[in-house]
This record gives C-alpha cells, sequence and structure tokens, in this order.
C-alpha cells in the first residue's frame, strides 16, 4: 500500500484586524483547509469563511491563557500534516513580522513537511494606515524601524538598542508595548531622543472600536492611560504621526465605531454586513430566521415542468428567484422552459439576481412593495394565468390584488422561511447592557421573530439607546405593532436604502 503523503501546512498571515484585509491567496488557502490553528487576536469573522468541516483550534483568549506552547502548536502542525491534512496556521498581521513564523518554518523543514508562506498586511502598516499616518513621506521620514516591545522573557538581556533607536532618522513604529509605553518613552528620552517628539499609539487598528491618541514622546503615556485603553496597539513616534489629524479617514467614516445587529439569515447578509463595515460599523451576525428548501417539491415540480402554460411569472424576493432557479436546475430543466413567460419582480435587488440568470424583468414597480407591483400589473393580468414564486408565509396581498385584476394566480412555495428557535444569549446580553447602536429588520417575518426573542429585553430599558432600522414601511408597520419604535425607513426599499437612512440620522 502505497503512503499517504503529508498535507501542507500555510503560514498564513490574517492581517491586522479588519476581515477584509486578509488577501486573496489566504482565502484561497481557508477554503481548502482541513485544520485551523488560529490565534487569538484574528477577527472570528474570517473563521465564517473556513471549510464547514474544517477543525478548528483556537490558542485562547490571550497570550497569558494561550492553551498550547510554541513547541505543541509547532508539534501538532507536524501530527496533522503527517496525516495528510491541509494545515492553515492563521496568524493576526504577517506570519514573519513578530508571529513566529520563521520558528515555525524551521520546525517543518526538520519534520520535512511541506509549507508555504502567505504574507499578510503587518499591523504597523495596517493600523498606521487606518490612522491616516504615512510611514514615510518625502518631507518627513524615508526609513522606517520597526520593533517589538515584547521580548523573549528566557533571553539574558534586551536586544533593543535604545541609544540606535533614539538616534534613528526617520519612523520608529513599536508593536506590543502599550502596556510598557511609560518605560518606552523614557528610555528613549534617556537615549537621547528628545520628548517633543510626536507621537501617536494606534489602538485596535483598522477595527470599527479604532482609536488614534497623538502627542509627544513626553506625553503620550499618560494620555493613553487618560484614555483607559490599551493593547492591541502600535506605537508610532516621529513627524508623520503630525499628519493623522489632516489625513484621517477610517474613524471620520459616517458609522464608525457604531454597533450593528443585522438579523438577516447569514448567507443573504453578507453583502449587507461587508456594506456595514465599509461604513464604519461594528456588525454583529444574528440570524432571526434561515431559509430552508420546501419540504415536498411535489407542487413545486410539477409547477416547473409546466411553466409554458403561464403568461406571467411573478418573484417577490431574491431567495424566490435563487430557490425557482436551483431546483429548475435539479429537476434537469432550465430557464428555456420558462417560454415566452413574461417575468414580474418586486424590486431591484430581486430583478438583479433574474439577471445572474440572464433573465431581465419585464416590470419592476418604481416602489418596491406588493401593493405597487400589483398596480403596476394590473392591466397587463386581466384574463391571464400567472405563477407567483414565493415563501411559504408571507402577506397575501400580492396575490389578493392581481385575482381581483382578473388574473388566474398560482402560488407555489419555492423556499420556507423557518425561525431560528435558539436565542442567542449574547445578543441578549448587548441588549441589556445597551451595547448595541442598531438593529435592522429586513421583513415582516425578521420583525416578529426578533420581537418574540428578544423584545422582552428591548421593553425592559425603554431608555435604551438602540435604535431600529427598517427596509420598508411594511416591515415598520409589522415591528410597530409588536410595540417596536422604528427610528429610521429607508426611503427606496433596499438594503442599501436602509444604509442610507441610517447615516443621514447619524449625521444629525
Amino acid at each position: 500500500m502505497m503512503k499517504q503523503p503529508f498535507g501542507t501546512v500555510y503560514l498564513l498571515g490574517a492581517g491586522p484586524g479588519a476581515p477584509d484585509l486578509i488577501t486573496v491567496r489566504g482565502m484561497e488557502c481557508l477554503a481548502k483547509a482541513d485544520v485551523v490553528i488560529y490565534d487569538y487576536l484574528v477577527n472570528p469573522v474570517l473563521l465564517h469563511r473556513v471549510n464547514k468541516l474544517a477543525q478548528l483550534i483556537s490558542l485562547g483568549d490571550s497570550e497569558v491563557g494561550r492553551r498550547l506552547s510554541q513547541e505543541d502548536v509547532q508539534a501538532q502542525m507536524v501530527e496533522f500534516a503527517r496525516d495528510g491534512k491541509t494545515v492553515v496556521r492563521l496568524k493576526g498581521g504577517d506570519p514573519f513580522i513578530f508571529g513566529r513564523g520563521g520558528e515555525e518554518s524551521e520546525a517543518l523543514i526538520k519534520a520535512g513537511i511541506p509549507f508555504e508562506i502567505v504574507p499578510g498586511i503587518t499591523a504597523g502598516s495596517g493600523a498606521s494606515t487606518y490612522a491616516g499616518i504615512p510611514l514615510t513621506h518625502r518631507e518627513y521620514s524615508s526609513a522606517v524601524l520597526l520593533a517589538t516591545a515584547h521580548e523573549d522573557p528566557k533571553k539574558q538581556q534586551s536586544q533593543l538598542d535604545w541609544p540606535a533607536m533614539a538616534s534613528f532618522r526617520g519612523t520608529v513604529v513599536l508593536y506590543m508595548g502599550a502596556e510598557r509605553l511609560f518605560s518606552i518613552c523614557d528610555s528613549l528620552i534617556k537615549a537621547g531622543m528628545s520628548g517633543e517628539t510626536p507621537a501617536a499609539v494606534v489602538v485596535s487598528g483598522t477595527l470599527p472600536n479604532q482609536k488614534t491618541i497623538s502627542g509627544t514622546l513626553k506625553t503620550i503615556p499618560e494620555q493613553l492611560q487618560q484614555k483607559g485603553v490599551a493593547s492591541p496597539a502600535v506605537i508610532i513616534i516621529g513627524p508623520v504621526t503630525k499628519l493623522s489629524e489632516r489625513l484621517q479617514w477610517f474613524e471620520n467614516k459616517p458609522l464608525f465605531g457604531q454597533s450593528v445587529v443585522v438579523t438577516r439569515p447569514e448567507l443573504q447578509a453578507q453583502s449587507f454586513a461587508a456594506e456595514l463595515r465599509a461604513q464604519g460599523a461594528h456588525v454583529h451576525m444574528f440570524p432571526m430566521i434561515r431559509i430552508d428548501p420546501v419540504e415536498d417539491y411535489t407542487l413545486l415540480d410539477q409547477v416547473l415542468k409546466h411553466l409554458q402554460h403561464f403568461d406571467w411569472i411573478v418573484f417577490s424576493s431574491v431567495n424566490g428567484v435563487e430557490s425557482f432557479m436551483k431546483r429548475l436546475f435539479e429537476i434537469g430543466k432550465d430557464i428555456r422552459c420558462i417560454g415566452n413567460a413574461r417575468l414580474a419582480a418586486v424590486g431591484s435587488t430581486t430583478s438583479a439576481s433574474l439577471l445572474d440568470y440572464g433573465l431581465v424583468a419585464d416590470v419592476v414597480p418604481e416602489n418596491f412593495r406588493s401593493e405597487a407591483l400589483a398596480k403596476t400589473l394590473e392591466d397587463q393580468v386581466v384574463g391571464k394565468r400567472v405563477l407567483l414564486a414565493r415563501a411559504d408565509r408571507g402577506r397575501d396581498v400580492l396575490p389578493r390584488l392581481l385575482r381581483s385584476f382578473g388574473a388566474e394566480v398560482e402560488e407555489v412555495s419555492v423556499y420556507r422561511n423557518v425561525d431560528i428557535e435558539c436565542p442567542d444569549n449574547r445578543l441578549r446580553k448587548m441588549i441589556e447592557t445597551d451595547t448595541v447602536d442598531w438593529i435592522t429588520l429586513t421583513s415582516p417575518s425578521i420583525a416578529r421573530s426578533f420581537v418574540a426573542r428578544y423584545g422582552d429585553a428591548l421593553y425592559q430599558y425603554p431608555e435604551s439607546k438602540i435604535r431600529i432600522a427598517s427596509i420598508s414601511p411594511v416591515t415598520s408597520q409589522a415591528a410597530e405593532e409588536l410595540g417596536l419604535e422604528v427610528n429610521v425607513e429607508a426611503e427606496q426599499y433596499t438594503l442599501a436604502g436602509m444604509i442610507e437612512a441610517m447615516i443621514q440620522d447619524s449625521l444629525k
């Protein structure tokens, strides 16, 4: 029997914190990993992008509480690779910049394990960029010095050369030094660096809770202490830090630092969450419902095999389009079966979903509501056979109106909205501690599910700062009937419209 070949180990840099700063190559590695061994500073959002069958191994909540020693980590990588598994060693920042990637590479070479180094954006570069501090600038600095203030405790003496650092004619970037900032600044001043040298500390760089504290070498330790913030932080010393106030861009984003709860089904929420993050928000994914296939395909399959009998096919959601098409392909059919039927979509996103399959909607109302869609179709469906592809539950407004206009309507469920039954105590705690800024509601069923699970916690604190954002009047009506106060409603009934409404409210 042939011996199973060793698996490959990927020493992968996850970047400085923001999940979208990982490289394309890094995403490819995560997708094919059998095992992911990850550091506590890695953004947990990245773990949702890992193969669902992969084994996840955390190294603890902090270096102090680390579950495995460095030797154990290296031994595990070797063991898994010898079993033929693809292993990703996921690290914050870059593997070769204060990431112990060199030690791990040597261990893999010694064991004869194939490996690959996948670079990542290092914290010094990422945090400084997000703070509006260029590490190099033709007028201020042509060199950068990277150093760590957290050295190997086994060393007999520090390798940091304070006099050399103090005389360095460029930008000094210190990693993992926030807790020792008083002694660091004191050592540099004693070594000859002016106490008036501009300095900055960037805490939680690239994340929505980022804080940039600017001062001088003499003042910055006390400023940091007064702010009550510490790790993870990057210390930047040099004239370039003075540019932060002028070049700051990330902390000026309209939703920066705001905590937003996304309640849509997780797979449908990814682009929404990404756009919220792009506006600076801290996104928390707590889906209230999930999208499931119908339990019995008998009726749906019968309809799909006779699509030529319909004059119109009406889609009331993106999920309806995707579920309809998925089942059509599964039974061996394709879009040719639609024949001469005309297509209607309730809104622009549903229309765009049709376009993904090469289909152009004949009718899209200006106002993205069932009532508006029915009104738009009023004169075109008289005496026509209309197929309405929809969820297993929802409003009956559209079929009722179409029938009143003289259409022969057949409704078919193409997917199910299923409530997620177990409340997540993390969200309950966030509501009770008033650490949420926004709860987003994107359908009446989501509003009802949210109130059923967390309404009691929300009602308990009427003075809470939590605000409710609704995607449409129908969703707002459902929420208000359940006792919620809707603070903003999208003018255009789309996810983009809801984000815009939140931004406008935040600018007040």
